[in-house]
């Protein structure tokens, strides 16, 4: 041991003095002891190269690598530094050697050449491999590997150097998996006629599953390769329900285009009518009157949507029709169709007719929330929240995991997380995708994790223990601050509109306002002389809305902490409140009514009566021009603010209307009910305008009689499409016969 230490020291001093003539005799007595340290690299590859053992580097791991490369850069030992990076064997060596060119020598084409002549292609790492390949011509080295090569290959195209070379591995590709990933990258992003496109053709690739070929060939424009695969359109419905949403619009696209009448076909075999939405129905369109088909036209005019029906009678030729009674038919339904009114954009929708029943809950609804953006609705039962598709009634996702009945729900901002509190004194998170729980927030949360509230940005949860207010970190579930300073417990919570401030109220008589960076109490609002149940913020964040049970509305100012008005005259069942839209208005309810406020003067504008049951739950539109409330009497009433009239009353539900939510756009009201359902309100007209024909059912036909009777008291637009849907009602019914006739 006492030599090894001495030789490495003098391979140390002789490495130091390497430059000197005296240290040739040091080499030499390392020599003559045969003597190369094992570590560290940078001393090993030095000693090795200055004795003249570069072969004796060969199974050496990695690290020597760099040391090699510093080396051969330097003349007086390049020539022996490159036969050492030649005389490399093991794989991990040849690998790092590729990635030193690819990090740090890229502009060093002798070292691109040094690898050249070892002729090592690396095998682990993917992106790696194929720059050395297609820097060293070597493309049609990467036609056996598997589709993990493709996302390389195609960025390596988009670079001017190795473009050539990229599109010979593309030519070269041979594994099925390798192509179909190919092909599928094409489907999602390309368009007929691009370079990819033009390479796949040329290449002769095609998915390797023949339902999946038959939608490319039609996407790629090889519509003769198409109709020689797919005789009878069966591959292309396979094809069309198993594709992705970007490829199926891709494909409407196309079939519009091309007035493929197979897209029609795929269409309903892949979702029925009921389901299309706007866009399917604007592609039927286009692609009947690319198609020219009057029957086809005429056949799909009695199906479609009346709008879309209006548009495809405006294109029919009725001379071309065969029948003689359909000419007279479509000439009287042309005429109308020619003179109908453009249905406004911006028109007062009344959501007054139930579409949709949603059942599945085995117990009262007790919540229900829409996502930000209208396309999903949550609802929260017994120990389960349910995701809906309001577009087709169906529930998407039941998430399980509380022990008890589930009280609140609320979407975050961004519409990627749910919010849910329970009687089993947690709150649970959701990814609404997956309907995953991603975590639990449980405690001492006494009140069943009740009340929460997200903060705007919806980087925060606040939710209630007894005395004290948590936020929490909805990311990773964990606690940021403890807000405390109330006596007894907090009955609400609610964030301003700029997140700078969380608002609390208790059971003490007071509402305290919380800066949320620092946790700190920045005023404590004093005046209720009974508990305070609910607190609002005004949409626009300078006044806050206190309800107690005191029989008082108090209005504060938050900056200063006063209290600016004070709404009298409530009784101790007074225990709803919430602001219009623009802030011009107050409700508040209580056992049968509802009481609208005026927050500049205090006053009470009007007192809204008709429920004979309890209110339960109340909600401004989203333009602040209805006011909804749901009561125990099983109704939900729709009410005119300006005027404190009732202008509808929705009736249905065989039980008491617990919540009620409007869709972000207006367009829809959902209300669910202690009988364990959830019932979708539209407005009627409009509903008749976007239902297909082919799906009017005995409700449509109702609604349609209900609304001939309403005539006088209809805007003329709406007259004129009436009487083009009773039009078409009378041809499409015209052999229906019931039993007795």
């Amino acid at each position: 041991m006492r030599e090894v230490q001495q030789l490495k020291e003098i391979t140390e001093i002789a490495i130091q003095f390497s430059s000197e003539k005296r240290s040739a005799q040091l080499f030499s007595l390392i020599k003559q002891a045969d003597y190369l340290p094992l570590e560290p690299p940078d001393l090993r590859v030095a000693v090795a190269l200055a004795c003249g053992w570069p072969e004796r580097l060969a199974d050496d791991g990695p690290e020597v690598v760099p040391e090699l490369l510093a080396a051969w850069k330097v003349s007086s030992t390049g020539k022996s530094a490159e036969q050492a990076l030649v005389a490399l064997r093991t794989t991990s060596s040849r690998d790092t050697l590729c990635e030193e060119w690819i990090n740090s020598y890229r502009e060093t084409p002798q070292l691109l050449e040094l690898i050249k002549q070892i002729n090592h292609l690396p095998q682990q790492a993917t992106k790696l491999r194929v720059a050395v390949a297609l820097a060293c011509g070597w493309p049609e080295r990467l036609a056996d590997d598997g589709p993990e090569v493709v996302p390389a290959v195609l960025e390596a195209c988009a670079i001017t150097s190795s473009r050539e070379a990229a599109i010979s591995a593309i030519l070269a590709l041979r594994t099925p998996a390798a192509i179909d990933t190919l092909c599928r990258y094409w489907m999602e992003t390309g368009t007929a006629g691009d370079n990819l496109a033009t390479l796949l053709v040329s290449a002769g690739h095609s998915p390797s599953e023949h339902a999946e070929r038959a939608l490319f060939w039609l996407l790629i424009g090889q519509i003769q390769r198409y109709e020689d695969l797919d005789l009878d359109g069966t591959l292309l419905v396979q094809g069309q329900a198993a594709a992705s949403t970007n490829v199926r619009k891709r494909f409407a696209a196309a079939a519009a285009l091309a007035g493929r009448m197979e897209w029609l076909g795929a269409m309903q075999q892949s979702k029925p009518l009921d389901q299309f939405d706007t866009d399917d129905w604007t592609t039927t369109v286009e692609l009947l009157k690319r198609a020219g088909d009057p029957n086809a036209i005429w056949h799909w005019a009695l199906k479609a949507p009346p709008t879309c029906a209006q548009e495809l009678l405006k294109m029919l030729p009725a001379c071309t029709l065969e029948d003689p009674q359909t000419k007279e038919t479509t000439s009287r339904l042309q005429r109308l169709a020619g003179h109908l009114p453009e249905v406004p954009h911006r028109h007062h929708l009344i959501p007054n007719f139930c579409t949709q029943t949603l059942s599945g809950h085995l117990n009262t609804v007790c919540s229900i929330a829409w996502s930000p953006d209208g396309r999903c609705l949550a609802s929260g039962g017994h120990s389960t929240i349910r995701l809906w598709d309001p577009a087709r009634g169906a529930c998407t996702h039941t998430l399980s995991g509380h022990s008890d009945r589930v009280w609140s729900i609320a979407w975050s901002p961004d519409g990627r997380c749910i919010a849910s509190g329970s009687s089993d004194h947690t709150i649970r998170l959701w990814d609404p995708a997956s309907g995953r729980c991603t975590h639990t927030i449980s405690g001492n949360i006494r009140r069943g994790g009740l009340p929460f509230a997200w903060s705007p940005d919806g980087r925060c949860l606040a939710s209630c223990d007894y005395d004290t207010i948590r936020l929490w970190d909805p990311a990773t579930g964990s606690c940021i601050h403890t807000l405390s300073g109330h006596l007894y417990e907090v009955l609400s919570i609610a964030w301003s509109t700029d997140g700078r401030c969380l608002a609390s109220c208790s059971c003490d008589s007071t509402i305290r306002l919380w800066n949320p960076a620092s946790g700190a109490c920045a005023h404590t609002l004093s005046g209720h002389v009974r508990p305070v149940k609910s607190i609002v913020w005004s949409p626009d964040g300078r006044c806050l809305t206190s309800l107690g049970l005191d029989n008082s509305i108090r209005l504060w100012n938050p900056a200063s902490g006063a209290c600016t008005h004070t709404l009298s005259g409530l009784s101790y069942l007074d225990y709803l409140i919430a602001w219009s839209p623009d802030g011009r208005c107050i409700a508040s309810g209580r056992l049968d009514q509802i009481r609208l406020w005026d927050p500049a003067s205090g006053d009470c504008t009007h007192t809204l009566t008709g429920h004979s049951g309890h209110v339960d739950s109340i909600a401004w539109s989203p333009d602040g021009r209805c006011l909804a409330s749901g009561s125990g009497d099983k109704t939900i009433r729709l009410w005119d603010p300006a005027t404190g009239a009732c202008t509808h009353t929705l009736s249905g539900h065989s039980a008491s209307v617990r919540s009620i939510a409007w869709s972000p756009d207006g367009s829809c009201i959902a209300s669910g009910s202690e009988n364990d359902t959830i019932r979708l309100w539209v407005d009627g007209f409009i509903s008749l305008l976007s239902t297909p024909l082919a799906c009017y059912g005995i409700d449509q036909w109702n609604l349609l009689s209900d609304l001939q009777k309403q005539i006088p008291e209809l805007k003329e637009w709406q007259r004129s499409w009436l009487a083009f849907i009773a039009a078409l009602g009378t041809v499409i019914r015209r052999f229906d016969v019931n039993v007795d006739d």
